[in-house]
């Protein structure tokens, strides 16, 4: 995500969707890792992330947030837009990639 685009907040708010739906379905054994990027754009500074959707990305529950300085995580992802999203099954194998909203 990039931590100034007001387009992010929805997709945070469909990941706090979907971790609520599988909180509730974890008795049927429903297991989710996920992990919440922001970017920071080459030759942006650190504190660049200091937003209030880095702030509410912050608060949400089952969520590794990490900070991509130089977004070498998203090339390497190929990331084209803010809020492209990877699901990856137990394997590694990519089961989806493309906008939740």
């Amino acid at each position: 995500l990039h931590p100034r685009c007001p387009c992010s907040s929805a997709t945070l708010a469909e990941l706090a969707r979907l971790e609520a739906k599988v909180a509730d379905q974890r008795r049927k054994q429903i297991k989710l890792k996920g992990y919440i990027c922001f970017v920071i754009p080459k030759g942006c500074p650190a504190d660049f992330c200091n937003s209030k959707l880095y702030g509410a990305a912050q608060k949400m529950r089952g969520f590794e947030l990490l900070v991509d300085q130089d977004a070498y995580e998203a090339q390497a992802f190929q990331a084209k837009s803010s809020g492209a999203s990877y699901l990856f099954d137990e394997q590694g194998k990519l089961l989806f990639h493309g906008g939740i909203t």
